[in-house]
């Protein structure tokens, strides 16, 4: 079912819409430095930063995973979920007291001062890559919802969310995107409530009722009944310790490298406000996740109550509530709450990923002499060309929706497979005084090799199992030869000792030799991971390995090389540490010139 909109609820939208465009003007006449104009003078109040951190965090994503999973499977794959924020405090007060005595713009500062200006290069540019094609995943499955929701082709939502994002932040800069992440989130838990208000009239024996009832059907936490739960099995859904471990790694990366909250914590002045950022970010978001919570239960009870009012998925469960059983203008307020969430992530991606692109290549590679209203005209420039670069990768993805409708998520994990060596890069800096620029290299070949293996074992895995039927040969979704490790290995280990050799002889560019090694080995490696759980699971029947698996291997690999290398490397010269880890708390002032 479709929203038929009236008058009253265009009404509403184009009020809100016109607000934010305001504000982005309204900002505009101040900024006159790059401090200005990316961190909003670096004298912002916590509370309203709290809010944002809030808001960026929130998109489609939030508003359709979090109630459709739990109208699907139930609620606990999220209940784990109330850690993130909680662990993330105790993250923040890690990370950004370095942030802050090295005077950085973006987190990627510190890893030039603990390894070297390539790693700090290298992971800046994997993080402009990464936002881009999550802008485009963002946008594709915002056109989705509205047009659910609201009956509006795909390129509609695209060109408007992404538009009226892009005005507003290239105006108005930091201190807009902030302002208006705080209206937005009064929008937003209007609309929530509204939600809420509308499911308690609606479901016999109210919200208490329709929590009980989803709880007696299925949609509580069953999970924690099974013990397959609390098994490392490959081919469990879900398991209870890679859900605890996504919950404290969640935090450790949001920290150390997500430029969309770092900046906002930089903007907050002070090492001590920024904590206090956090703990109003923390405050707000765990009531904002029960909420959703809530409304996912309650919307299941609903449907089940009411078997005359369909629901084509649980991922459209809630926006065919909105659009069948809310008066007008009730859905159009709610609209804008929706586009409230999905305008703040982008104008937060915009804004964060202008500030990366401007320090850690324009500045550094380009034009290093700029004067800094050239850098506030270069940071415009950066905005509207990554704004038009994400717009036109939603356009492209939604012209294509048939086609990639079953390989969007599987397109997804292939682009983010190199995320998987940032957050290592920062743990290993923060630890000890023994991480190197070699480490970082070494690490990275591994876990992109070893991620590629798991990836490949998930993608095999599942076309096969698609068209198995009991009988059939059980192909890649069963147990895979030993023998298929060893050519990617014995490669590996030949191009590492090309790479000993060059490096020797005092060879320059001997480091994507050193990549490549390492990559052909960590594939191998998972090779072995995929064969030892295929011989013990699949002998008599097919399996597809869980989408949840494939981050664990990299994270145990480079917890292994952790512990070896921080314990016998060798300690690096003392100005690559000093002040810069946890255990040495000497006192560095950051270079006025620097920035």
């Amino acid at each position: 079912m479709q929203i038929s909109l009236s008058i009253s609820d265009y009404v509403v939208m184009a009020g809100y819409l016109v607000g934010l465009v305001v504000i982005g003007f309204f900002c505009s006449s101040s900024k006159k430095d790059s401090k200005a104009y990316l961190l909003g003078g670096g004298k912002m109040p916590y509370f309203a930063l709290g809010i944002s951190c809030l808001m960026a965090a929130l998109s489609a994503f939030s508003l359709v995973m979090v109630p459709g999973e739990i109208f699907n499977h139930g609620l606990s794959y999220w209940v784990l979920g109330l850690l993130t924020p909680l662990f993330t405090v105790v993250t923040c007060s890690i990370f950004m007291r370095f942030y802050f005595k090295i005077g950085a713009f973006t987190p990627f500062e510190y890893l030039e001062r603990r390894y070297s200006p390539e790693i700090r290069t290298l992971v800046a540019s994997l993080t402009i890559y990464l936002r881009l094609i999550y802008l485009g995943m963002v946008l594709f499955s915002t056109s989705k919802i509205f047009e659910g929701a609201a009956g509006w082709p795909g390129w509609v939502t695209i060109l408007l969310c992404g538009g009226i994002a892009l005005i507003f932040t290239t105006a108005g800069g930091f201190k807009a995107v902030v302002w208006t992440d705080v209206m937005q989130f009064v929008v937003l838990v209007g609309g929530l409530f509204c939600i809420l208000g509308a499911l308690w009239i609606k479901i016999d024996g109210g919200l208490w009722g329709g929590i009980v009832y989803a709880f007696q059907n299925g949609r509580g936490l069953d999970q924690f009944a099974k013990p397959e739960f609390y098994m490392l099995n490959p081919y469990v859904r879900l398991s209870f310790w890679l859900l605890l471990l996504g919950q404290i790694m969640a935090p450790i990366s949001i920290m150390a490298s997500d430029q969309m909250t770092v900046q906002r914590l930089l903007a907050s002045g002070s090492y001590k406000a920024a904590v206090k950022t956090q703990v109003v970010n923390t405050c707000l978001t765990i009531p904002t996740i029960i909420i959703l919570w809530i409304i996912g239960l309650t919307v299941f009870t609903f449907f089940a109550q009411n078997p005359d009012v369909s629901a084509k998925s649980g991922d459209t469960a809630l926006f065919t509530f909105i659009s069948t059983q809310l008066p007008s203008p009730i859905p159009g307020f709610i609209i804008a709450g929706m586009l409230a969430a999905v305008i703040s992530t982008l104008n937060a991606v915009f804004n964060s990923m202008a500030t990366v692109y401007l320090k850690e290549i324009h500045l550094r590679y380009l034009n290093p002499g700029m004067t800094e209203i050239d850098q506030v005209k270069v940071s415009r420039i950066a905005t509207v060309a990554i704004g038009l670069i994400a717009c036109g990768l939603g356009l492209l993805i939604t012209c294509s929706a048939e086609r990639l409708a079953q390989s969007v998520v599987e397109a997804s994990t292939i682009f983010n497979a190199f995320e998987v060596v940032i957050v290592p890069a920062f743990i290993f800096a923060v630890l000890s005084r023994r991480a190197s620029t070699l480490l970082a290299w070494v690490t990275a070949g591994l876990l992109w090799g070893l991620k590629l293996g798991m990836i490949t074992w998930y993608f095999l895995s599942t076309a096969t199992i698609r068209d198995w039927q009991p009988g059939m040969a059980t192909g890649w979704a069963g147990p895979l030869e030993w023998s298929f490790s060893v050519p990617p290995i014995l490669i590996g280990l030949l191009v590492l000792v090309l790479w000993i050799y060059l490096r020797n002889r005092g060879k320059r560019f001997t480091t994507p030799v050193l990549v490549l090694g390492t990559s052909l080995i960590g594939y191998g490696i998972a090779l072995i991971i995929w064969a030892i759980f295929s011989n013990i699971y699949c002998r008599e029947t097919a399996r597809a390995v869980s989408f949840q698996w494939l981050g664990l291997p990299p994270i145990i690999c480079y917890t292994l090389i952790g512990i070896i290398w921080l314990t016998f490397g060798k300690v690096q010269p003392k100005e690559k540490y000093a002040g810069l880890t946890l255990f040495d708390k000497s006192d560095i002032i950051a270079d006025e010139n620097e920035n």
